[in-house]
């Protein structure tokens, strides 16, 4: 059996609506002007802190979809029927028969004798036909309705009779396959909406056809009651059908006003509004009149109209928005409290109004997207940020993007204190309270999925790259993942998965600065900082680069921009990035209100050194010179260490070129110095090297004086 057809089908033919909707998308992208904005690449998570006005001062855009399955409580899944093998030949001869008659314009009955006699057989063997035999015995009487010699009452009320037995049987838990029981709920819908002797649904609202205007608000509003249980009940043409009713009586202010004066109305409205209309939609002007039309009603506390204060707010009508919000306990509208706090400069007022927020979720959700719960999470933190409450900001932040879900922002946020604001010893301390390494994974069979690195690992990563940079080698190891951990595999040339074993590229590291320290010789002495050089080269972003600029471990680097605090300026008058002072960089980075001298302090000692992309090569190319300068400069090891630093692709290359010629010895290699140098340095040879000039010198000085 095919899926039923919905109340509302599109025409092709008149796709304005299908437009305008693509549309209103666009323009609420566009009003967004906390995120940054780039001409390719990946999709970058939005940044609260990009500007920390604008994110506490507006409001996000809502989700219809999630939000319109929380005004009514949800049906709890049937427990299942026991399968049988198959249909008895007797239900399925009585379906098919009724199937035949049905779509048989001559038929008298079409089919409703057929359908209506499966109900009483017996239960062997009919558990699907069953529900599809009542979902067809609504169409039939649907399709009587009109048909003259029929009374349209009392058709239209059979039908919704057989539509509900549909859901009955399938709450009883019988098979459903074809979603019927959800659809039931869209098809009811269909009949409310019936006037001058037919059905005026989606093809009669687009023609603006003479029908619509004898609709009445209670057709309406139980029209839009029946569409709310199908969204509920998880049927996206649920919400389909919801968002293009409340867009058609947007365009009528009567029928707007009668639907504000039912609860469930306001809150559709107000849904309306939150996730569709930006301010340039044609029926703005008349959803502005929502809030004028709800303002007379009196309801107390948990009346419900915590939805609608969020709607006056976003309308820009901060009165209403305040009279509504009241002091409703409810999630929402403390969040409506807050934002009036903080237009009028109430810090504590705010405070105290989200901390009533976050308190009331999850247990007072009414109405409660996790999504718009970690926002608010994370407006809290940015409060706390703006009064230099650092470690409190970055537990906030976190924990909204830690439990907002996968469509949830501040991630990056949460990230930017844990690597430029808070210090190493506050990260530590609040990673050890309160984010453990989650547990390894046995290793995968084939097709397996592995669990996803969380967002704690993340910060313990951050902590332990940092530790690496500040030298505190042994005690970053606890927070690095484990080596053989099988979620932070890499994927080889040849597609196989490697293992990326942190631990022991950090523990090599280590050794090879202990032996560029305290090496017995020369020679040693240059044979660890060349080691230690290659790690830092090719490692180096896994153990030391920064999780945002200007390494972005967040994108492996293969992105320079999207997470963190960006220096980028349009203004062609500013110099470039390249040029700026430290200083400079915080004045660009960090611009706005809601920022403190700390903070600002705080993000310039963090700043990594030396402050440039894959920070990493610098620091090997580094090492590389102090091996240099160890080694006999007409020693093969000199010019292969410098020629090897030479093509690790930073500024010092024709620095070092100029050091070889000066200094070096020719070599084979040196042809190629800085492009093709995979030969290893002989610090044997250059030990033996130096062996035979100190004997040389002694034997000359001790020929000198004989």
């Amino acid at each position: 059996m095919s899926r039923p057809n919905q109340l509302f089908r599109r025409p092709v033919s008149l796709s304005g609506i299908g437009r305008r909707r693509v549309s209103l998308v666009v323009l609420a992208l566009a009003s967004t002007t906390i995120a940054a904005v780039f001409a390719c690449g990946p999709f970058f998570p939005e940044q609260l802190l990009d500007d920390r006005k604008n994110t506490l001062a507006s409001l996000p855009e809502f989700s219809f979809s999630r939000e319109v399955t929380r005004l009514m409580p949800s049906t709890p899944s049937p427990g299942k029927r026991a399968a049988d093998a198959a249909d008895s030949s007797a239900a399925s001869v009585l379906y098919a028969r009724g199937a035949r008659a049905y779509r048989d314009p001559q038929s008298e009955d079409r089919g409703l004798s057929s359908f209506d006699a499966i109900g009483p057989l017996p239960d062997a063997g009919t558990d699907s036909v069953r529900v599809k035999a009542a979902f067809m015995s609504g169409k039939v009487h649907e399709a009587l309705a009109f048909v003259a010699g029929h009374d349209t009452d009392e058709e239209l009320e059979d039908a919704a009779r057989g539509f509900a037995a549909t859901r009955q049987l399938v709450a009883q838990g019988w098979s459903d396959p074809d979603g019927l029981g959800p659809a039931s709920w869209g098809e009811e819908a269909r009949l409310a909406l019936h006037a001058q002797g037919r059905l005026c649904g989606w093809t009669e609202m687009v023609r603006h056809d003479p029908c619509t205007e004898a609709l009445t608000s209670a057709q309406i509003a139980k029209a839009l009651t029946l569409y709310t249980h199908q969204a509920v009940a998880g049927a996206s043409s649920g919400v389909d059908s919801l968002s293009f009713l409340l867009e058609w009586v947007s365009r009528h202010p009567a029928q707007l006003e009668a639907l504000a004066q039912d609860s469930l109305g306001r809150d559709l409205l107000s849904l309306y509004v939150l996730a569709y209309d930006d301010g340039s939609a044609p029926g703005h002007a008349a959803m502005k009149a929502l809030a004028r039309s709800a303002s007379d009603i009196k309801t107390g506390p948990g009346g419900r109209n915590a939805l609608l204060a969020l709607a006056a707010y976003r309308m820009g009508q901060f009165d209403l928005a305040a009279q509504f919000a009241g002091d409703d306990p409810a999630p929402y509208a403390a969040w409506v409290r807050a934002k009036l706090a903080m237009r009028v400069n109430d810090l504590p007022g705010a405070a105290r109004a989200y901390a009533q927020a976050i308190k009331g979720f999850p247990t007072n959700t009414a109405s409660g997207d996790p999504v718009m719960a970690s926002r608010i999470r994370s407006e809290s933190g940015i409060l706390q940020l703006s009064r230099g409450e650092f470690v409190q900001a970055f537990i906030a932040l976190y924990d909204a993007a830690r439990s907002g879900g996968a469509s949830a922002d501040g991630a990056s946020d949460a990230a930017y204190l844990a690597e430029r604001v808070l210090t190493v010893e506050e990260l530590r301390a609040e990673i050890d309270r309160a984010i453990p390494a989650s547990p390894k994974p046995p290793p995968p069979r084939e097709g397996d999925l592995l669990p996803a690195i969380s967002l704690g690992d993340t910060m313990r990563q951050i902590l332990a790259r940092r530790m690496v940079r500040e030298g505190r080698l042994d005690e970053s190891l606890a927070y690095f993942p484990e080596d053989d951990d099988p979620r932070f595999r890499s994927e080889s040339e040849g597609g196989h998965a490697v293992d990326r074993p942190y631990r022991q590229w950090v523990r090599a590291y280590a050794k090879a600065l202990a032996e560029a320290h305290s090496g017995w010789t020369r020679v040693s002495r240059a044979r660890g900082w060349f080691e230690a050089a290659r790690i830092a080269r090719i490692h180096g972003m896994e153990i030391m680069g920064t999780e945002q600029g200007p390494d972005y471990t967040a994108y492996e680097g293969a992105y320079e921009g999207g997470a963190g605090r960006s220096l980028y300026s349009s203004n062609p008058q500013d110099p470039p990035e390249g040029s700026l002072t430290r200083q400079q960089r915080v004045d660009r980075a960090l611009k706005g209100p809601f920022i403190t001298p700390e903070e600002r302090k705080r993000y310039q000692a963090s700043e990594v050194v030396p402050f440039a992309r894959y920070h990493y090569r610098w620091v090997a190319v580094d090492y590389a010179e102090k091996a240099a300068d160890l080694l006999p400069p007409r020693s093969q090891a000199f010019a292969a260490v410098l020629c090897q630093a030479a093509s690790w692709q930073t500024d010092r290359t024709p620095i070092l070129y100029a050091r070889y010629l000066k200094e070096g010895a020719l070599v084979p290699f040196g042809r190629d110095f800085g492009n093709r140098c995979e030969i290893a340095p002989d610090f044997e040879a250059a030990r033996h090297y130096m062996l035979r000039t100190k004997w040389r010198h002694l034997r000359d000085r001790i020929a000198r004086y004989l």
